[in-house]
């Protein structure tokens, strides 16, 4: 590997520029290695790593899951919106303060062509950071949120089958009930299935 590279390397696990500079000098003379650094000395490396300039990545990971929660919401409210129009059920039920009148869905069409780029962009530019420095996993502020979007979700769904399996016992299942509980529900499992593999990946940089 070119010297780039190797203190590109080094930068990104914790080295300090002049610990590379004193490990080259050290090369140079015909030095033995310098060994990697002790628990004690590089623990307040990483974190002075993982806090130092990071109030933009938090700053990222916070817009980024804002429009998620924004673009899941309106993307599942406009599906509930179009179950109702064209497969109508009993009125009076769980799902019926989503409306069914224009008006709704052109509120939830706006959420939604707001959300989505602005979601798809902080993801992609995030997901290119974080696979070049891969640190930035261990972001406190990073893993908060997708703790508490694991959470929301999780009770989201059991709220959901909940709901549904007091409808099964009460008789009053029907085929719109359970479409607004497969959009509910769907939507909220690819959410949760996703940042539960990024939590078991995160474990890999602890």
């Amino acid at each position: 590997l070119s010297d780039d590279i190797i203190i590109t390397q080094l930068k990104a696990i914790g080295w300090t520029g002049e610990d590379i500079k004193n490990s080259f000098a050290a090369l140079s003379s015909n030095l033995p290695l310098p060994p990697a650094p002790s628990m004690v000395h590089s623990q307040p490396l990483e974190q002075s790593t993982m806090v130092k300039g990071n109030m933009w990545d938090t700053f990222q990971h916070a817009l980024m899951f804002i429009s998620l929660y924004v673009f899941a919401s309106s993307l599942a409210l406009i599906l509930h919106h179009l179950v109702d129009k064209y497969l109508p059920g009993v009125q009076l039920n769980n799902y019926s303060y989503f409306g069914r009148d224009s008006s709704f869905l052109t509120g939830y069409l706006s959420a939604l062509i707001v959300s989505f780029p602005l979601f798809a962009f902080f993801f992609l530019k995030i997901t290119k950071q974080t696979l070049a420095t891969p640190m930035i996993r261990n972001l406190p502020s990073r893993k908060s949120l997708i703790y508490l979007t694991l959470i929301s979700t999780f009770i989201i769904m059991m709220c959901n089958v909940i709901a549904t399996i007091y409808g099964f016992l009460s008789g009053n299942i029907s085929l719109n009930f359970i479409l607004h509980f497969l959009i509910t529900v769907g939507i909220s499992a690819i959410v949760f299935v996703y940042y539960l593999n990024e939590v078991k990946e995160d474990r890999r940089y602890v």
